[in-house]
């Protein structure tokens, strides 16, 4: 399996999912991108990738599962791992359909790269969370509020705050801004929101939202990763 340097991960969705699913952890010269429409049985048996990953859409998820189904009982193509990203509710159908691994929307980009690992080799080492407190603001659904940072990768970061904040079934996007000790520009982005642990009497501790950037600008995800890479940065 090492030795397919093209088409490693296949990953079947439409076109509205590609987006989320597109591992960005992954190098594009090994991802086989297809549509649901295409018949992607044919594609799996000729392609042979190292691991399918099926998006199961909500609006149309019998045709889904059928596909699961037909890739995991084919004589040329049950052997290949299959991941299938499933909607809350069904998860046990796409268990039921031979799927391996059943991930539950929205993803969660840390569990998202785990479980590829297991079945691909990465072509780059996976960024380390950097314990670091750092004061977030943030726009949501119309309101402002403002966190404190308990770990910060190039890619996230867990923030901590009793705001709180609903992480819908196709995800959820906030605005943030924040600044690097030591850098008097500060950084905007967009921010998908992947995990939320609400606010509890007596377990304060543990409540926040775990966040994935996105559209950040390429200069200062780079000022981000140099002040990562600080032995002596402050945390």
């Amino acid at each position: 399996m090492w030795g397919r340097p093209k088409s490693t991960v296949m990953i079947v969705a439409n076109q509205a999912s590609t987006p989320s699913l597109r591992p960005g952890f992954l190098d594009e010269a090994r991802l086989q991108m297809v549509d649901l429409d295409a018949d992607c049985l044919q594609v799996a048996r000729e392609a042979r990738p190292g691991l399918i990953i099926e998006d199961v859409d909500a609006d149309d998820t019998q045709r889904c599962l059928d596909l699961c189904q037909q890739l995991k009982t084919d004589p040329q193509t049950r052997g290949i791992p299959l991941v299938a990203v499933a909607f809350q509710g069904s998860e046990q159908q796409a268990r039921e359909a031979r799927a391996d691994v059943v991930l539950r929307k929205p993803i969660v980009q840390s569990e998202y790269f785990d479980t590829i690992c297991r079945y691909v080799r990465m072509p780059r080492r996976r960024e380390n969370r950097h314990q670091i407190n750092l004061r977030f603001q943030f726009e949501h659904d119309g309101r402002r509020g403002q966190a404190f940072s308990r770990d910060l990768s190039p890619y996230g970061a867990y923030l901590k705050t009793d705001f709180g904040v609903d992480v819908g079934e196709g995800g959820t996007t906030i605005r943030l801004h924040f600044r690097l000790p030591g850098d008097s520009r500060e950084i905007h982005c967009l921010g998908d929101l992947r995990r939320a642990v609400p606010y509890r009497p007596g377990d304060a501790a543990t409540a926040g939202f775990a966040v994935e950037f996105v559209k950040m600008d390429p200069r200062d995800l780079a000022r981000m990763r140099a002040f990562l890479e600080r032995g002596d940065r402050p945390v």
